[in-house]
């Protein structure tokens, strides 16, 4: 929950680098969170029809951003620039974008600032 948290006060902040577990567990707190909005909504759709789908979709135009600063940001982690996250829009492109996402990041610094994972979990090169 500590790094859906951190990812939503980062939402716009597209420059920096972002570690590959603070990535998936922000994207799985996403998930969560809209799954569990969905079945309320459904449930609630059944009691005011006119609201049917709203929860998911206010939650989706809320989180749209930061999930695309996040994905911009686990990007310069593996030393690609941010602008690879349209190749996504393209066909077949998502699973390019999830190989980039699943790679290890660049030891030490890149031009993107500072490695976000600490030392103690890498391994280092000799």
């Amino acid at each position: 929950m500590k790094d859906f948290i951190e990812g939503i006060k980062r939402g716009v902040q597209f420059s920096g680098r972002a570690s590959r577990k603070n990535f998936w567990m922000f994207y799985l707190f996403s998930l969560i969170i809209g799954c569990l909005l969905a079945f309320v909504g459904e449930f609630v759709s059944h009691f005011y029809p006119k609201i049917s789908g709203y929860p998911e979709k206010i939650f989706i135009y809320c989180i749209i951003v930061p999930l695309w600063a996040i994905s911009w940001r686990r990007l310069h982690d593996v030393g690609k620039p941010g602008t690879y996250t349209f190749v996504g829009l393209i066909p077949g492109g998502i699973f390019v974008l999830f190989y980039l996402w699943s790679k290890q990041g660049q030891l030490g610094e890149n031009k993107w600032g500072k490695d976000p994972s600490p030392s103690l979990y890498r391994k280092q090169s000799a």
